[in-house]
């Protein structure tokens, strides 16, 4: 019943809330339902009265524990980059009750809920459900014992995503990779797609000199740790169809006559993949 709270005021399909909470079957929703305590409608949509969501919050405390199932299922639907779903908007209004109703006793599993979210709102420009995710981030990141640097320089990027102003932008950029001190196994991946978002505000601004002198230092501590090819995809993706990308090249030459890296075909790595703009499963 307390995953219930969290429906949407205009209601929500009982099956695809029953496959959210990994329900075999529409038993205990109907048993709900002819109780009185779920109302439903023609179309077989589920709601909660005001006052039932009030009692049910009051008697229930649901929290990010106790709700998991729920969390986990959402979360899952937001990880499938490049696939939609047309209730996405009920999905989104969901994620906002949760946000402003569940007890975050699980700060860790909250905050990479809140993380997986705001890029698949992206996907739909659901400005108002970004806004929001922001806002609870700087809020619960104003304590230092919450969250790690990955999770503020998440947070300056999603900032830098919403602002209209190119210049502040990159701004946002800059600091978000300033709250990382040292590249690691765990935040490189996080750390590459910052330096890639970056790269398109300088393309966007015609700043590509600034660009691959900003992140030479980087790449030169990346090639010698990490996978050359993944570097120059995830990193250089916005700038290799465009006139710059013989600047690129001429540059990681020089790299390589250095000795950063041996094997080396420069039409190889060039290969267009998907822009997997924050990953954040993967590198908290």
């Amino acid at each position: 019943m307390c995953n219930m709270c969290f429906l949407p005021s205009t209601g929500i399909s009982a099956r695809i809330f029953a496959k959210w909470l990994e329900l075999s079957t529409l038993n205990e929703i109907n048993d709900l339902i002819e109780t009185g305590f779920v109302q439903t409608t023609t179309r077989r949509t589920i709601s909660l009265h005001p006052m039932i969501q009030e009692i049910t919050l009051s008697e229930t405390k649901p929290s990010v524990s106790s709700c998991h199932t729920l969390l986990d299922s959402l979360q899952h639907i937001c990880l499938m980059h490049g696939m939609e779903v047309d209730y996405y908007k009920k999905l989104f209004q969901t994620i906002g009750n949760i946000i402003e109703l569940i007890e975050k006793d699980d700060m860790p599993k909250y905050l990479l809920f809140l993380e997986n979210a705001f890029p698949y709102m992206d996907n739909y420009n659901y400005h108002k459900g970004m806004k929001g995710i922001i806002q609870e981030l700087k809020v619960l990141l104003k304590t230092k014992s919450i969250g790690t640097n990955s999770d503020r320089a998440l947070l300056l990027d999603f900032q830098a995503t919403l602002e209209t102003k190119p210049e502040k932008a990159i701004k946002l950029e800059k600091d978000a990779l300033a709250q990382i001190e040292n590249i690691t196994a765990d935040n490189a991946r996080l750390v590459s797609n910052l330096h890639a978002n970056l790269g398109g505000l300088y393309r966007i601004n015609g700043h590509l000199k600034a660009f691959v002198k900003g992140v030479r230092g980087y790449f030169s501590y990346y090639l010698r740790r990490f996978s050359l090819c993944f570097c120059l995809n995830n990193a250089f993706q916005p700038v290799l169809r465009s006139q710059t990308a013989t600047m690129v090249k001429k540059h990681f030459e020089v790299l390589l006559i250095t000795g950063l890296e041996s094997r080396f075909h420069f039409p190889e790595v060039l290969l267009p993949v998907p822009r997997q703009k924050y990953e954040s499963e993967q590198f908290r």
